[in-house]
Protein backbone atom coordinates (compact mmCIF):
# COMPACT_ATOMS: atom_id res chain seq x y z
CA UNK A 1 0.00 0.00 0.00
CA UNK A 2 2.80 2.41 0.98
CA UNK A 3 4.68 1.59 -2.24
CA UNK A 4 1.57 2.28 -4.29
CA UNK A 5 1.08 5.70 -2.65
CA UNK A 6 4.76 6.49 -3.23
CA UNK A 7 4.49 5.53 -6.91
CA UNK A 8 1.40 7.72 -7.26
CA UNK A 9 3.23 10.67 -5.73
CA UNK A 10 6.18 10.14 -8.06
CA UNK A 11 3.83 10.00 -11.05
CA UNK A 12 2.15 13.25 -9.98
CA UNK A 13 5.53 14.92 -9.48
CA UNK A 14 6.67 13.82 -12.93
CA UNK A 15 3.42 15.05 -14.46
CA UNK A 16 3.70 18.43 -12.72
CA UNK A 17 7.32 18.78 -13.83
CA UNK A 18 6.36 18.13 -17.46
CA UNK A 19 3.53 20.68 -17.23
CA UNK A 20 5.90 23.29 -15.81
CA UNK A 21 8.39 22.60 -18.61
CA UNK A 22 5.63 23.10 -21.19
CA UNK A 23 4.55 26.31 -19.42
CA UNK A 24 8.15 27.56 -19.39
CA UNK A 25 8.64 26.76 -23.10
CA UNK A 26 5.50 28.65 -24.07
CA UNK A 27 6.04 31.66 -21.81
CA UNK A 28 9.73 32.26 -22.38
CA UNK A 29 9.30 31.43 -26.07
CA UNK A 30 6.57 34.06 -26.32
CA UNK A 31 8.71 36.68 -24.56
CA UNK A 32 11.65 35.89 -26.84
CA UNK A 33 9.71 35.82 -30.11
CA UNK A 34 6.96 38.41 -29.66
CA UNK A 35 7.58 41.92 -30.98
CA UNK A 36 5.01 44.39 -29.69
CA UNK A 37 4.38 47.57 -31.65
CA UNK A 38 4.99 50.42 -29.23
CA UNK A 39 5.05 48.58 -25.91
CA UNK A 40 4.39 51.74 -23.89
CA UNK A 41 1.13 52.89 -25.43
CA UNK A 42 -2.20 53.55 -23.67
CA UNK A 43 -2.47 51.74 -20.29
CA UNK A 44 1.14 50.53 -20.50
CA UNK A 45 2.35 54.10 -21.01
CA UNK A 46 0.43 55.23 -17.95
CA UNK A 47 1.90 52.45 -15.82
CA UNK A 48 5.38 53.44 -17.03
CA UNK A 49 4.77 57.12 -16.20
CA UNK A 50 3.59 56.24 -12.70
CA UNK A 51 6.65 54.06 -12.09
CA UNK A 52 9.06 56.67 -13.52
CA UNK A 53 7.62 59.57 -11.52
CA UNK A 54 7.56 57.45 -8.38
CA UNK A 55 11.17 56.34 -8.83
CA UNK A 56 12.79 59.61 -9.86
CA UNK A 57 10.44 62.34 -8.60
CA UNK A 58 8.96 60.74 -5.52
CA UNK A 59 5.43 61.51 -6.74
CA UNK A 60 2.73 59.01 -7.69
CA UNK A 61 1.43 60.65 -10.85
CA UNK A 62 0.35 59.67 -14.36
CA UNK A 63 1.90 62.84 -15.84
CA UNK A 64 4.32 62.21 -18.72
CA UNK A 65 7.96 62.06 -17.58
CA UNK A 66 9.40 65.23 -19.09
CA UNK A 67 12.37 67.30 -17.81
CA UNK A 68 11.92 69.94 -15.10
CA UNK A 69 8.27 68.99 -14.57
CA UNK A 70 6.57 68.90 -11.18
CA UNK A 71 3.74 66.39 -11.58
CA UNK A 72 0.71 66.58 -9.35
CA UNK A 73 -0.14 63.45 -7.34
CA UNK A 74 -3.24 61.53 -8.40
CA UNK A 75 -5.02 58.24 -7.77
CA UNK A 76 -6.28 57.46 -11.27
CA UNK A 77 -4.67 54.00 -11.28
CA UNK A 78 -3.94 51.68 -8.38
CA UNK A 79 -0.28 51.46 -7.34
CA UNK A 80 0.37 47.70 -7.43
CA UNK A 81 1.71 47.32 -10.96
CA UNK A 82 3.55 50.69 -11.04
CA UNK A 83 5.35 49.66 -7.84
CA UNK A 84 6.27 46.39 -9.56
CA UNK A 85 7.65 48.33 -12.57
CA UNK A 86 9.50 50.79 -10.34
CA UNK A 87 11.70 47.92 -9.16
CA UNK A 88 13.14 47.80 -12.71
CA UNK A 89 13.49 51.55 -13.19
CA UNK A 90 17.19 51.51 -12.30
CA UNK A 91 17.76 50.61 -15.96
CA UNK A 92 16.11 53.81 -17.18
CA UNK A 93 18.15 57.04 -17.02
CA UNK A 94 16.61 59.84 -14.93
CA UNK A 95 17.11 62.25 -17.85
CA UNK A 96 14.78 60.20 -20.02
CA UNK A 97 12.45 62.45 -22.02
CA UNK A 98 9.19 60.83 -23.10
CA UNK A 99 8.97 62.54 -26.51
CA UNK A 100 12.48 62.21 -27.96
CA UNK A 101 14.72 59.93 -25.87
CA UNK A 102 18.28 59.37 -27.00
CA UNK A 103 19.21 56.05 -28.60
CA UNK A 104 21.13 54.99 -25.49
CA UNK A 105 18.02 55.70 -23.42
CA UNK A 106 15.86 53.67 -25.80
CA UNK A 107 18.25 50.72 -25.54
CA UNK A 108 18.12 50.84 -21.77
CA UNK A 109 14.34 51.09 -21.82
CA UNK A 110 14.17 48.03 -24.10
CA UNK A 111 16.42 46.14 -21.69
CA UNK A 112 14.19 47.15 -18.80
CA UNK A 113 11.07 45.98 -20.67
CA UNK A 114 12.73 42.66 -21.49
CA UNK A 115 13.52 42.10 -17.82
CA UNK A 116 9.95 42.92 -16.85
CA UNK A 117 8.53 40.42 -19.34
CA UNK A 118 11.00 37.74 -18.26
CA UNK A 119 9.93 38.19 -14.63
CA UNK A 120 6.31 38.04 -15.79
CA UNK A 121 7.11 34.72 -17.48
CA UNK A 122 8.39 33.46 -14.11
CA UNK A 123 5.18 34.72 -12.51
CA UNK A 124 3.30 32.71 -15.14
CA UNK A 125 5.18 29.58 -14.06
CA UNK A 126 4.41 30.30 -10.42
CA UNK A 127 0.76 30.74 -11.37
CA UNK A 128 0.70 27.24 -12.87
CA UNK A 129 2.35 25.79 -9.78
CA UNK A 130 0.00 27.46 -7.29
CA UNK A 131 -2.98 26.67 -9.51
CA UNK A 132 -2.13 22.98 -9.23
CA UNK A 133 -1.76 23.30 -5.45
CA UNK A 134 -5.14 25.07 -5.30
CA UNK A 135 -6.91 22.56 -7.56
CA UNK A 136 -5.51 19.78 -5.40
CA UNK A 137 -7.76 21.08 -2.60
CA UNK A 138 -10.93 20.34 -4.61
CA UNK A 139 -10.14 17.42 -6.96
CA UNK A 140 -7.81 14.37 -6.99
CA UNK A 141 -4.20 14.82 -8.22
CA UNK A 142 -4.78 13.67 -11.82
CA UNK A 143 -7.61 16.15 -12.26
CA UNK A 144 -5.58 18.88 -10.61
CA UNK A 145 -2.84 18.16 -13.15
CA UNK A 146 -5.39 18.45 -15.96
CA UNK A 147 -6.48 21.86 -14.68
CA UNK A 148 -2.87 23.00 -14.30
CA UNK A 149 -2.14 21.87 -17.87
CA UNK A 150 -4.95 24.09 -19.14
CA UNK A 151 -3.45 27.02 -17.22
CA UNK A 152 -0.06 26.25 -18.76
CA UNK A 153 -1.46 26.09 -22.30
CA UNK A 154 -3.79 29.12 -22.18
CA UNK A 155 -2.73 31.49 -25.00
CA UNK A 156 -4.23 34.46 -23.17
CA UNK A 157 -2.16 33.82 -20.04
CA UNK A 158 0.95 33.26 -22.18
CA UNK A 159 0.41 36.32 -24.37
CA UNK A 160 -0.30 38.73 -21.49
CA UNK A 161 3.19 38.14 -20.15
CA UNK A 162 4.65 39.87 -23.21
CA UNK A 163 2.90 43.18 -22.45
CA UNK A 164 3.67 45.88 -19.89
CA UNK A 165 0.25 45.34 -18.38
CA UNK A 166 -0.94 44.20 -14.96
CA UNK A 167 -2.60 40.89 -15.94
CA UNK A 168 0.38 38.59 -15.27
CA UNK A 169 1.06 40.00 -11.81
CA UNK A 170 -2.63 40.25 -10.98
CA UNK A 171 -3.44 36.69 -12.08
CA UNK A 172 -0.58 35.36 -9.96
CA UNK A 173 -1.81 37.32 -6.93
CA UNK A 174 -5.39 36.07 -7.41
CA UNK A 175 -4.29 32.43 -7.58
CA UNK A 176 -1.93 32.92 -4.65
CA UNK A 177 -4.59 34.51 -2.45
CA UNK A 178 -7.12 31.76 -3.16
CA UNK A 179 -4.48 29.12 -2.41
CA UNK A 180 -3.80 30.90 0.89
CA UNK A 181 -7.54 30.97 1.56
CA UNK A 182 -7.67 27.22 0.94
CA UNK A 183 -4.68 26.74 3.26
CA UNK A 184 -6.44 28.79 5.93
CA UNK A 185 -9.51 26.56 5.61
CA UNK A 186 -7.32 23.48 5.95
CA UNK A 187 -4.90 24.58 8.69
CA UNK A 188 -7.23 26.92 10.66
CA UNK A 189 -4.19 29.17 11.11
CA UNK A 190 -4.83 32.79 12.15
CA UNK A 191 -1.57 33.97 10.55
CA UNK A 192 -2.15 32.19 7.24
CA UNK A 193 -5.56 33.90 7.19
CA UNK A 194 -3.95 37.27 7.87
CA UNK A 195 -1.47 36.63 5.05
CA UNK A 196 -4.37 35.73 2.74
CA UNK A 197 -6.00 39.06 3.57
CA UNK A 198 -2.75 40.93 2.95
CA UNK A 199 -2.25 39.30 -0.46
CA UNK A 200 -5.90 40.00 -1.30
CA UNK A 201 -5.20 43.67 -0.57
CA UNK A 202 -2.11 43.53 -2.79
CA UNK A 203 -4.31 42.15 -5.58
CA UNK A 204 -6.86 44.91 -5.00
CA UNK A 205 -4.05 47.48 -5.20
CA UNK A 206 -3.03 45.95 -8.53
CA UNK A 207 -6.53 45.85 -10.03
CA UNK A 208 -9.24 47.84 -8.17
CA UNK A 209 -12.04 45.48 -9.25
CA UNK A 210 -10.87 43.08 -6.53
CA UNK A 211 -11.17 45.51 -3.61
CA UNK A 212 -14.84 44.74 -2.91
CA UNK A 213 -14.35 40.97 -3.09
CA UNK A 214 -13.43 41.01 0.60
CA UNK A 215 -17.15 41.40 1.41
CA UNK A 216 -18.65 38.36 -0.41
CA UNK A 217 -15.58 36.30 0.46
CA UNK A 218 -16.01 36.85 4.19
CA UNK A 219 -19.82 36.58 4.10
CA UNK A 220 -19.71 33.18 2.37
CA UNK A 221 -16.90 32.03 4.64
CA UNK A 222 -18.76 33.20 7.73
CA UNK A 223 -22.02 31.48 6.72
CA UNK A 224 -20.44 28.25 5.47
CA UNK A 225 -17.63 27.84 7.95
CA UNK A 226 -17.34 26.55 11.50
CA UNK A 227 -17.57 28.49 14.76
CA UNK A 228 -13.79 28.90 14.71
CA UNK A 229 -14.05 30.43 11.25
CA UNK A 230 -16.52 33.02 12.52
CA UNK A 231 -14.54 33.99 15.60
CA UNK A 232 -10.92 33.64 14.45
CA UNK A 233 -10.31 33.15 10.72
CA UNK A 234 -12.66 35.72 9.20
CA UNK A 235 -11.27 38.47 11.50
CA UNK A 236 -7.73 37.39 10.55
CA UNK A 237 -8.40 37.82 6.82
CA UNK A 238 -10.09 41.16 7.42
CA UNK A 239 -7.18 42.36 9.56
CA UNK A 240 -4.59 41.47 6.90
CA UNK A 241 -6.63 43.19 4.21
CA UNK A 242 -7.15 46.42 6.17
CA UNK A 243 -3.50 46.68 7.23
CA UNK A 244 -2.26 46.55 3.64
CA UNK A 245 -5.05 48.39 1.83
CA UNK A 246 -5.75 51.28 4.23
CA UNK A 247 -2.41 53.14 3.68
CA UNK A 248 -3.44 53.69 0.05
CA UNK A 249 -6.71 55.31 1.16
CA UNK A 250 -4.90 57.49 3.71
CA UNK A 251 -2.38 58.57 1.07
CA UNK A 252 -5.18 59.48 -1.35
CA UNK A 253 -6.98 61.57 1.25
CA UNK A 254 -3.80 63.44 2.12
CA UNK A 255 -2.45 63.89 -1.44
CA UNK A 256 -5.62 64.32 -3.49
CA UNK A 257 -8.31 65.25 -0.98
CA UNK A 258 -10.44 62.14 -1.60
CA UNK A 259 -10.20 58.43 -0.91
CA UNK A 260 -10.33 57.32 -4.55
CA UNK A 261 -10.60 58.60 -8.11
CA UNK A 262 -13.98 57.65 -9.62
CA UNK A 263 -13.02 58.19 -13.27
CA UNK A 264 -12.23 54.56 -14.07
CA UNK A 265 -15.45 53.37 -12.43
CA UNK A 266 -17.45 55.95 -14.40
CA UNK A 267 -15.75 54.91 -17.64
CA UNK A 268 -16.48 51.23 -16.93
CA UNK A 269 -20.18 51.90 -16.38
CA UNK A 270 -20.34 54.11 -19.47
CA UNK A 271 -18.54 51.63 -21.75
CA UNK A 272 -20.85 48.86 -20.57
CA UNK A 273 -24.13 50.67 -21.24
CA UNK A 274 -23.99 50.37 -25.06
CA UNK A 275 -25.71 47.14 -26.25
CA UNK A 276 -23.32 44.87 -28.15
CA UNK A 277 -20.56 47.42 -27.52
CA UNK A 278 -21.83 49.60 -30.40
CA UNK A 279 -23.27 53.09 -30.65
CA UNK A 280 -26.63 52.85 -32.47
CA UNK A 281 -25.48 49.55 -34.05
CA UNK A 282 -22.74 51.32 -36.04
CA UNK A 283 -20.23 48.58 -36.85
CA UNK A 284 -17.27 50.96 -36.85
CA UNK A 285 -18.02 51.85 -33.23
CA UNK A 286 -17.62 48.27 -32.00
CA UNK A 287 -15.41 48.16 -28.92
CA UNK A 288 -15.29 51.94 -28.53
CA UNK A 289 -18.91 53.17 -28.67
CA UNK A 290 -18.25 56.16 -26.43
CA UNK A 291 -15.98 57.66 -29.10
CA UNK A 292 -18.94 57.85 -31.49
CA UNK A 293 -21.44 59.18 -28.97
CA UNK A 294 -21.65 63.00 -29.25
CA UNK A 295 -22.95 63.09 -25.67
CA UNK A 296 -20.07 60.99 -24.32
CA UNK A 297 -18.44 63.78 -22.32
CA UNK A 298 -21.76 64.89 -20.87
CA UNK A 299 -22.69 61.32 -19.86
CA UNK A 300 -19.31 60.62 -18.28
CA UNK A 301 -19.11 63.90 -16.38
CA UNK A 302 -19.96 62.27 -13.05
CA UNK A 303 -21.22 59.09 -11.45
CA UNK A 304 -24.69 60.58 -11.16
CA UNK A 305 -24.82 61.50 -14.85
CA UNK A 306 -23.81 58.04 -16.08
CA UNK A 307 -26.24 56.28 -13.71
CA UNK A 308 -29.02 58.64 -14.84
CA UNK A 309 -28.26 57.79 -18.49
CA UNK A 310 -28.37 54.04 -17.79
CA UNK A 311 -31.70 54.40 -15.98
CA UNK A 312 -33.10 56.44 -18.89
CA UNK A 313 -32.09 53.74 -21.36
CA UNK A 314 -33.90 51.08 -19.32
CA UNK A 315 -37.01 53.25 -19.30
CA UNK A 316 -36.92 53.76 -23.09
CA UNK A 317 -35.97 50.23 -24.20
CA UNK A 318 -36.30 47.83 -21.25
CA UNK A 319 -36.34 44.64 -23.34
CA UNK A 320 -33.18 45.52 -25.25
CA UNK A 321 -31.32 46.65 -22.16
CA UNK A 322 -32.30 43.54 -20.19
CA UNK A 323 -31.19 41.32 -23.06
CA UNK A 324 -27.83 43.08 -23.17
CA UNK A 325 -27.26 43.09 -19.41
CA UNK A 326 -28.53 39.58 -18.59
CA UNK A 327 -27.49 37.67 -21.72
CA UNK A 328 -25.26 39.75 -23.96
CA UNK A 329 -22.87 40.84 -21.25
CA UNK A 330 -22.15 37.37 -19.77
CA UNK A 331 -21.59 35.93 -23.25
CA UNK A 332 -19.33 38.83 -24.19
CA UNK A 333 -17.40 38.65 -20.93
CA UNK A 334 -16.50 34.98 -21.32
CA UNK A 335 -15.79 35.16 -25.07
CA UNK A 336 -12.38 34.55 -26.62
CA UNK A 337 -11.43 37.65 -28.63
CA UNK A 338 -10.05 40.67 -26.82
CA UNK A 339 -12.44 43.38 -28.01
CA UNK A 340 -10.76 46.52 -26.69
CA UNK A 341 -7.47 45.70 -28.35
CA UNK A 342 -5.92 44.10 -31.40
CA UNK A 343 -8.16 41.01 -31.17
CA UNK A 344 -7.74 37.28 -30.60
CA UNK A 345 -5.22 37.01 -27.71
CA UNK A 346 -3.45 40.31 -28.43
CA UNK A 347 -4.09 43.59 -26.60
CA UNK A 348 -1.67 45.76 -28.61
CA UNK A 349 -0.60 45.09 -32.22
CA UNK A 350 2.36 42.75 -32.63
CA UNK A 351 4.86 42.63 -35.47
CA UNK A 352 5.75 39.04 -34.66
CA UNK A 353 4.38 36.31 -32.39
CA UNK A 354 4.93 32.54 -32.14
CA UNK A 355 1.13 32.23 -32.27
CA UNK A 356 1.39 33.33 -35.89
CA UNK A 357 3.83 30.74 -37.22
CA UNK A 358 5.06 28.21 -34.61
CA UNK A 359 3.25 24.83 -34.87
CA UNK A 360 3.08 24.07 -31.13
CA UNK A 361 1.80 27.54 -30.30
CA UNK A 362 -0.79 27.39 -33.07
CA UNK A 363 -1.91 23.90 -32.00
CA UNK A 364 -2.37 24.90 -28.35
CA UNK A 365 -4.19 28.04 -29.48
CA UNK A 366 -6.65 26.02 -31.58
CA UNK A 367 -7.19 23.47 -28.81
CA UNK A 368 -7.82 26.05 -26.10
CA UNK A 369 -10.12 28.08 -28.34
CA UNK A 370 -12.18 24.96 -29.04
CA UNK A 371 -12.40 24.19 -25.32
CA UNK A 372 -13.34 27.72 -24.22
CA UNK A 373 -17.13 27.39 -24.11
CA UNK A 374 -17.26 23.79 -22.79
CA UNK A 375 -14.95 24.82 -19.94
CA UNK A 376 -16.95 27.97 -19.20
CA UNK A 377 -20.18 25.93 -19.20
CA UNK A 378 -18.70 23.34 -16.80
CA UNK A 379 -17.42 26.13 -14.54
CA UNK A 380 -20.84 27.79 -14.41
CA UNK A 381 -22.48 24.43 -13.65
CA UNK A 382 -20.14 24.09 -10.67
CA UNK A 383 -20.80 27.70 -9.61
CA UNK A 384 -24.54 26.92 -9.53
CA UNK A 385 -24.47 23.44 -8.02
CA UNK A 386 -21.90 24.09 -5.28
CA UNK A 387 -24.51 25.82 -3.11
CA UNK A 388 -26.68 22.76 -2.56
CA UNK A 389 -26.35 21.21 0.86
CA UNK A 390 -23.93 18.33 1.23
CA UNK A 391 -25.02 15.26 3.18
CA UNK A 392 -21.43 14.34 3.91
CA UNK A 393 -20.35 15.36 7.40
CA UNK A 394 -16.66 14.42 7.24
CA UNK A 395 -14.39 17.41 8.04
CA UNK A 396 -12.37 16.89 4.86
CA UNK A 397 -15.52 16.91 2.73
CA UNK A 398 -16.86 20.08 4.37
CA UNK A 399 -13.49 21.83 3.92
CA UNK A 400 -13.43 20.88 0.24
CA UNK A 401 -16.96 22.18 -0.20
CA UNK A 402 -16.06 25.47 1.47
CA UNK A 403 -13.08 25.98 -0.84
CA UNK A 404 -15.25 25.21 -3.86
CA UNK A 405 -17.82 27.74 -2.68
CA UNK A 406 -15.19 30.42 -2.16
CA UNK A 407 -13.76 29.84 -5.64
CA UNK A 408 -17.27 29.96 -7.11
CA UNK A 409 -17.86 33.19 -5.19
CA UNK A 410 -14.88 34.77 -6.95
CA UNK A 411 -16.13 33.79 -10.41
CA UNK A 412 -19.69 34.94 -9.67
CA UNK A 413 -18.40 38.19 -8.14
CA UNK A 414 -16.50 39.00 -11.32
CA UNK A 415 -19.42 38.04 -13.52
CA UNK A 416 -21.83 40.29 -11.62
CA UNK A 417 -19.28 43.11 -11.56
CA UNK A 418 -18.89 43.04 -15.34
CA UNK A 419 -22.61 42.64 -15.94
CA UNK A 420 -22.96 45.95 -14.14
CA UNK A 421 -19.92 47.47 -15.84
CA UNK A 422 -18.06 46.81 -19.08
CA UNK A 423 -17.78 43.09 -19.98
CA UNK A 424 -14.57 43.35 -22.00
CA UNK A 425 -13.21 39.79 -22.52
CA UNK A 426 -9.74 40.99 -21.49
CA UNK A 427 -11.08 41.21 -17.95
CA UNK A 428 -11.79 37.45 -17.85
CA UNK A 429 -8.10 36.57 -18.27
CA UNK A 430 -7.27 36.58 -14.52
CA UNK A 431 -10.29 34.30 -13.99
CA UNK A 432 -9.08 31.63 -16.42
CA UNK A 433 -7.21 29.52 -13.81
CA UNK A 434 -10.37 29.40 -11.67
CA UNK A 435 -12.57 28.59 -14.67
CA UNK A 436 -10.28 25.69 -15.56
CA UNK A 437 -10.07 24.41 -11.99
CA UNK A 438 -13.79 24.60 -11.24
CA UNK A 439 -14.59 22.97 -14.60
CA UNK A 440 -12.78 19.85 -13.42
CA UNK A 441 -15.33 19.22 -10.63
CA UNK A 442 -18.48 18.50 -12.71
CA UNK A 443 -16.32 16.73 -15.29
CA UNK A 444 -14.98 14.45 -12.55
CA UNK A 445 -18.52 13.90 -11.24
CA UNK A 446 -19.72 12.91 -14.71
CA UNK A 447 -16.81 10.50 -15.25
CA UNK A 448 -17.44 8.86 -11.88
CA UNK A 449 -21.16 8.53 -12.64
CA UNK A 450 -20.39 6.84 -15.97
CA UNK A 451 -17.90 4.56 -14.22
CA UNK A 452 -20.42 3.52 -11.58
CA UNK A 453 -23.04 2.85 -14.25
CA UNK A 454 -20.59 0.76 -16.26
CA UNK A 455 -19.55 -1.28 -13.21
CA UNK A 456 -23.18 -1.80 -12.23
CA UNK A 457 -24.05 -3.04 -15.72
CA UNK A 458 -20.99 -5.28 -15.89
CA UNK A 459 -21.78 -6.89 -12.51
CA UNK A 460 -25.29 -7.92 -13.54
CA UNK A 461 -25.68 -11.53 -14.79
CA UNK A 462 -26.39 -11.91 -18.48
CA UNK A 463 -30.05 -12.37 -19.30
CA UNK A 464 -30.97 -15.90 -20.43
Amino acid sequence: MANQILRQRHAVLIGLTLILLIAAYLRFGAVNQTVVSNSLRADAGQYFSYAFNLKYRGVYSVARPVPHSHPRPDAYRSPGYPLFLAAFMGDVPPKFVGATPAKSSLDRIKLMLLRVTLVQAFLGLATVLFAFALFRQIVPPVWALAGALLVALSPHLVSMGTYILSESLYTFLCVLVMWLVAQTVRTKSFWVGALAGAVLAAGALTRPTLEYFILPLLVVWFLSGSERTRTRLVPAVLMGFVLVFSPWLVRNEISTGRLSDPRLAIATLQDGMYPDFMYHDITASFGHPDRFDPRSREIGASMNSVLHEIASRFEREPARELRWYLLGKPVTFFSWDIIAGEGDVFVYPVKASPYMDRPLFRATHAMMKGLRWPLVALCLIECASVWKRSHRDEPAASETMLVRRLLATLVLYYLVLHIVGAPYPRYNIPLLPFIFGLAMVPLLTAVRAVGRRYRSTASQPNAV
